[in-house]
């Protein structure tokens, strides 16, 4: 397998350590499966709904999601279901239902909900205390920046990108609450061994 090949050959050429393995074929799979669930998903966007809203919704979920992490299936297949399902929603149901108000409250929850909640230190990454700290700040700086790119568009009457970049950043918000909710009990347990 091509994993199997990429780790040999970073073992071999000691660019990790035999304890980092586990690690690094995690990190390797889950960008392999994502060059690859991306084309699916950028053309079943472009169906259903446009090439402008699909590139600035999967360009702004990618740059906000790759900082403040968020609920995970534990299969690929499973992510990749449901990946095209919640793209199939938000392209056909969501868009339609979209009113200024609503994508304001929407938007304003999603941010406070980033700037609260990320990054979740998903047990697959083990994040240490200085690794969530800048990724905290790294993910408050890209929803700002998506936050100025949204403003900036509807401005210039762009709409189309607008609107994907809102729908990508309330999908990292719902995703980051999702994390917490399916893990509530784990984190519970976890805070109370801190404070013990």
């Amino acid at each position: 397998m091509i994993i199997d090949r990429i780790s040999g050959y970073f073992i071999q050429n000691n660019l990790i350590e035999e304890d980092e393995l586990p690690m690094f074929r995690y990190c390797v799979e889950k960008r392999i499966f994502s060059a690859i669930a991306f084309i699916p998903l950028f053309i079943l966007g472009i169906i259903w709904t446009n090439i402008v809203t699909t590139i600035s919704f999967l360009g702004a979920f990618s740059y906000l999601r790759s900082t403040t992490n968020g609920f995970h299936a534990n299969k690929a297949g499973t992510c990749f279901f449901f990946s095209i399902l919640i793209e199939f929603i938000i392209f056909r149901f969501v868009i339609a239902i979209l009113t200024p108000r609503i994508i304001l409250v929407s938007l304003i929850l999603s941010l406070v909900t980033i700037f609260f909640l990320a990054p979740y230190n998903h047990p697959n990454m083990a994040l240490t205390c200085d690794e969530i700290r800048a990724c905290r700040v790294l993910s408050r700086k890209r929803a700002i920046i998506l936050l100025l790119a949204f403003f900036i568009s509807n401005i210039l009457a762009l709409t189309d990108v607008a609107i994907g970049l809102f729908l990508g950043i309330a999908l990292v918000s719902v995703l980051l609450c999702l994390a917490y909710i399916s893990n509530w009990e784990e984190i519970i347990c976890l805070t109370k061994k801190r404070h013990t």
